[in-house]
């Protein structure tokens, strides 16, 4: 009896982690694809104000904006295999959206 009641413990605790870790997951891939929309916002502008292309404060931009960019895609990925997020057909909603931000 007591290991039948210290197994539903355990199996009590490892949900709660997995959910804390969905929720960090979540919050974090909030977070990340908030910046990157600020970002290509930012580079968006400074392209519609004739910033030079090779402007290296525009090329840092860009290059951050690929970086997280990047990471977003990774923590989607990660959302995914945890069930959090449904697949999108081809990814084109996430590439369409980084796409009109540069």
């Amino acid at each position: 009896e007591e290991e039948e009641e210290e197994e539903y413990r355990s199996a009590e605790m490892a949900i709660t982690e997995e959910e804390e870790l969905r929720v960090r997951v979540l919050e974090l891939l909030r977070r990340k694809t908030r910046e990157c929309d600020e970002l290509a916002g930012a580079v968006e502008h400074a392209r519609e104000v004739g910033m030079d292309p090779s402007d290296e404060r525009l090329v840092k931009a860009e290059a951050s904006l690929a970086k997280r960019y990047a990471e977003v895609e990774e923590i989607a990925g990660l959302a995914q295999r945890l069930g959090l997020a449904e697949e999108e057909e081809d990814g084109q909603e996430e590439e369409e959206d980084v796409e009109e931000g540069e």
